[in-house]
């Protein structure tokens, strides 16, 4: 993995209401940090939500992400698309633009530190630069792994924490 990668996008500013080139801006994609997750997840599972309030959309995503099992449980299903989105980067962003164009990039955004309205307006190719960098810097299944070991782990200590809350809650004889 690379530490991060430096993209080339057209600054735009409006005036007037008239969007204009008005520079060339370097930014530099860097690897994920814990509020750009929060922010994504956060982001993916109202878009979760949203795909499985609506019928059609639904119907069509059965089929499509084989790691996708009817009844997981939210962590789970992000994990299962987080993966998904590594084994197949292209095709999860294609997917996302087409059934949910607003919340891909909305992702891609958070990804870059990049201001959404900033992105919409780049060339496709440089847009592309862009998701290709948050690619090579963020091993996101490796990020999906270490939040379910650090869950367990969490989770142990608050049984941990209940057994002396417990105890010391008890009257003694």
């Amino acid at each position: 993995m690379t530490n991060e990668v430096k993209v080339l996008i057209t600054q735009y500013v409006n005036e007037k209401g008239v969007l204009k080139d008005d520079s060339k801006k370097e930014i530099v994609i860097k690897a994920m940090r814990p509020y750009q997750f929060f922010a994504i997840t956060k982001v993916l599972k109202t878009l979760i939500n949203e795909l499985n309030a609506d019928e059609n959309i639904n119907g069509a995503l059965v089929g499509l992400f084989d790691t996708v099992e009817e009844g997981m449980d939210t962590k789970d299903l992000l994990s299962a698309l987080s993966a998904q989105f590594v084994k197949d980067s292209a095709g999860s962003i294609g997917l996302l633009l087409e059934v949910a164009p607003e919340s891909a990039l909305k992702l891609i955004s958070i990804l870059s530190d990049v201001h959404p309205d900033q992105l919409e307006l780049q060339e496709m190719d440089t847009f592309f630069d862009v998701v290709d960098a948050i690619a090579e810097v963020n091993d996101l299944a490796k990020v999906v792994e270490r939040v379910k070991k650090s869950t367990k782990s969490f989770q142990k200590s608050l049984k941990w924490g209940e057994k002396v809350t417990q105890a010391t809650l008890s009257p003694v004889n």
